[in-house]
């Protein structure tokens, strides 16, 4: 898991180099209803199922003009029993890019984006992708914590990923509709 973490926040701050840009890290926890299809051994099983999906980010901040614009590496895993109960193992390598939607007067900041990145599902390597909507309200530190604040978000997404390949060129697709809550600290 270190490794892993380590590695979204090196890809986070590779975007780093803007002026005036704010670096965060952060968690994501959440419970997903995951749906779609396999094909095994030339049959096909439909699924419905829950899970939970656990997110670890790192990125920057660029202001613009008209919006900031969020880059980020992330790192996602979920744990899905499509196949009669066996546990299948769904895990994420995304870049993210988010943009906060200005001047909307709420309590919060609402934001929209899209990720793509490069997933291992069970033993087999395939392209995700991923739409984000949510809603983030940041709170200042102390003076002492060096001008740093909190983040804290509630995001909804949709997960879909092909799946192809294996030893009997089996094939699957999955869904995923995501409720996640997510604290950030920025530095």
């Amino acid at each position: 898991m270190k490794k892993l973490f380590l590695s979204c926040a090196v890809v986070g701050l590779l975007f780093a180099g803007a002026v005036r840009a704010e670096n965060y890290a952060g968690l994501g926890y959440g419970i997903s209803w995951n749906g779609g299809h396999a094909w095994t051994d030339g049959r096909k099983s439909d699924y419905d199922t829950f899970s939970k999906m656990l997110s670890v980010f790192a990125g920057t901040v660029i202001p613009t003009e008209k919006f900031d614009l969020r880059l980020e590496g992330e790192y996602l895993h979920l744990n899905l029993k499509p196949d009669h109960g066996k546990t299948r193992r769904f895990r994420a390598l995304m870049a993210n890019a988010t943009g906060v939607i200005p001047n909307t007067g709420w309590w919060a900041e609402p934001y929209v984006g899209l990720g793509l990145g490069y997933a291992r599902w069970d033993h087999n390597n395939t392209i995700a992708a991923q739409g984000i909507a949510g809603l983030e309200k940041y709170f200042e530190l102390p003076e002492w914590a060096n001008n740093t604040a909190m983040a804290a978000a509630v995001e909804y997404r949709h997960l879909w990923v092909n799946e192809k390949g294996g030893k009997r060129n089996n094939t699957s697709k999955m869904n995923s509709d995501t409720i996640m809550f997510k604290l950030k600290y920025l530095f």
